[in-house]
């Protein structure tokens, strides 16, 4: 099945992902819904309950080479049997991910990804940025203490370098974290062009 875009723009670490697509029909397509209650006490002792429902599409998918497979999807996916539908994934290099439904006999396209699917696939890697900053900061602070440690300095002293070396590490924080903030920006950047490609695919496959 011909796409619009077969390579993503998106660029990662692990280098471009790819689309692909698989079509079949569906015969069986069942909606299942789970309820979760709670209960908790507030600090005046009133009790409450709540109650949380999560839904799941399940569908039997056969496939032009004779093939069945079966799909759960979490949420309320309208799919009936009979229908013609594509399914549009895309692949990383270690991680693949469902984006995307077309569903041929409906004439519509169904987008069903989240930054989280992104994430899988591109790895943009925020939580490391985070994390070496963190270590920076907290070395940063551990050499100081060692200074300290090589010299005979009075309390007073010790508060005053102590205070500057704070109000400096306060503001080398926020830089640093301000430069975290930025590329998080230029990663969703990346995300809305993900997006654009994902619908651009569903509209071609329709």
């Amino acid at each position: 099945m011909e796409l619009a875009i077969h390579h993503s723009k998106v660029r990662s670490g692990n280098g471009k992902a790819k689309y692909f697509v698989r079509t079949g029909e569906v015969i069986s397509s069942n909606l299942e819904s789970t309820t979760h209650t709670y209960s908790d006490t507030t600090v005046t002792g009133r009790s409450y309950i709540t109650s949380r429902t999560k839904k799941k599409t399940v569908f039997w998918l056969r496939f032009e080479n004779g093939q069945e497979r079966k799909y759960i999807l979490n949420s309320d996916v309208d799919i009936l049997s009979g229908q013609k539908i594509s399914l549009l994934y895309l692949e990383g290099k270690k991680s693949t991910c469902l984006v995307g439904i077309a569903n041929h006999t409906a004439a519509e396209y169904i987008p069903y990804f989240s930054r989280t699917e992104f994430r899988k696939v591109f790895k943009p890697n925020r939580e490391n940025m985070t994390l070496l900053a963190s270590v920076g900061l907290v070395g940063s602070v551990a050499l100081y203490h060692s200074e300290v440690l090589k010299h005979d300095l009075n309390i007073a002293e010790w508060l005053v370098g102590g205070f500057f070396y704070a109000m400096g590490i306060f503001f080398v924080s926020g830089l640093v974290f301000l430069f975290i903030a930025l590329i998080q920006t230029i990663l969703d950047f990346d995300y809305y062009l993900f997006k654009k490609e994902v619908k651009n695919n569903l509209n071609k496959i329709l």
